[in-house]
């Protein structure tokens, strides 16, 4: 009889290990970019971005700015005295990406399809509305608490859009 042991050593299990972990780390980041490439919900986070921008803007300089909703996939950022541009003030959505309603709510009423929002020179808005739509009927809804400064994404069954897979 042999009394050779048989068995995985360290160093073998260590390699294993080691290999596995360097395939889950190279496919991981594409998948992941892969799911998050999605036109509506990169067009959602780019949108809640610019808002948040056009707000530091309006607090930073100490003036107003207004966001100006420019057809169905361009949105503007215009000095609110003179009309003229910001620079870096222009969002552009992609062809599959639609905004399909804006709507601001001011003294308790809501206003639709007002095509602007006034952001104050200490970075306040009113409460508004925004809604992305893409050709597959799917929908995005950006809504803008006024004093918070946030802009929270909800998918179109309500869910928050930070919970959805």
């Amino acid at each position: 009889m042999s009394d050779t042991q048989t068995g995985v050593t360290l160093l073998e299990l260590t390699l294993v290990l080691l290999l596995i972990t360097l395939m889950s780390g190279l496919a991981v980041p594409r998948l992941w970019s892969r799911l998050s490439a999605d036109p509506l919900d990169s067009s959602g986070r780019r949108l809640a971005g610019f808002i948040q921008q056009a707000g530091d803007l309006a607090r930073r300089e100490q003036r107003p700015i207004r966001l100006v909703r420019a057809g169905d996939r361009q949105l503007l950022l215009q000095d609110a005295a003179d009309g003229t541009s910001v620079p870096n003030g222009v969002l552009t959505l992609p062809r599959e990406v639609n905004l399909s309603d804006f709507m601001t709510r001011s003294d308790g009423q809501s206003v639709a399809g007002e095509p602007q929002l006034l952001f104050s020179p200490k970075g306040y808005v009113v409460a508004a509305a925004l809604l992305l739509s893409d050709r597959r009927g799917r929908r995005l809804l950006l809504e803008l608490e006024p004093f918070l400064g946030t802009v929270s994404l909800r998918r179109q069954d309500g869910r928050p859009f930070a919970d959805a897979p």
